[in-house]
């Protein structure tokens, strides 16, 4: 149909809506006419709308960039920890990723404080099981031995964990990781035997300084 034929029913419209009580013949045929075209143009309005979007969509996943893990193969960290069944014993701490998915951790404390001393060595084995752009998610276990003395008295054992934790780095801090780590641990001296949970935020989980 032309143009010319659709402004002319348009124009017949407006004569069938002032006479409408004289020419309702006209009045249907014209809206049975223009019902369809308005249906059209509807669904190609809606057409257009949904290709847009799905343009629009396309073009920004484009431009999403890859996330890569941080890999931290071959690399040896460097900082601190307070992660000890006893209490108050802040240690340094030695962290190894032999590759990009198995690290090694070793934790040393000690405090010579007069019939308040306390010793600790800890070791940790964990493995990555998730990565992401800036963060590496892993689980492990550590076992290490605890000796302090208590009004004269020394007393000695162990500490065992189980665990899950993360840790992060800031954008422009790359050498720097922060962890967060949670579990359960059991931690036995001579005159007691403790099961604890675990929720250790960075100021105890630790931060390292890879090299």
């Amino acid at each position: 149909m032309s143009k010319i034929a659709i402004e002319k029913c348009v124009g017949e419209l407006g004569v069938c809506g002032q006479r409408r009580g004289e020419n309702s013949v006209c009045e249907s045929a014209t809206w049975g006419l223009l019902a369809p075209l308005r249906v059209l143009a509807f669904l190609l309005s809606g057409r257009w709308v949904a290709v847009g979007s799905l343009t629009l969509a396309l073009a920004l996943l484009g431009r999403q960039e890859p996330a890569w893990s941080k890999d931290l193969s071959s690399r040896l960290g460097v900082g601190y920890a307070d992660q000890f069944g006893v209490a108050g014993l802040p240690s340094l701490a030695v962290r190894y990723y032999p590759n990009s998915e198995f690290g090694i951790a070793g934790h040393l404390g000690v405090d010579t404080q007069k019939d308040n001393s306390k010793f600790g060595f800890l070791a940790k084995a964990f493995r990555v099981v998730f990565a992401e752009d800036h963060l590496n998610f892993y689980v492990g276990a550590a076992a290490g031995l605890i000796s302090k003395e208590n009004a004269g008295r020394n007393e000695s054992g162990f500490d065992l964990s189980g665990y899950f934790g993360a840790e992060f780095f800031l954008p422009g801090l790359d050498s720097l990781g922060w962890s967060f780590e949670a579990g359960v641990g059991v931690t036995s001296l001579s005159s007691d035997v403790r099961f604890r949970t675990i929720g250790d935020s960075p100021l105890r989980a630790g931060m390292i300084f890879y090299f």
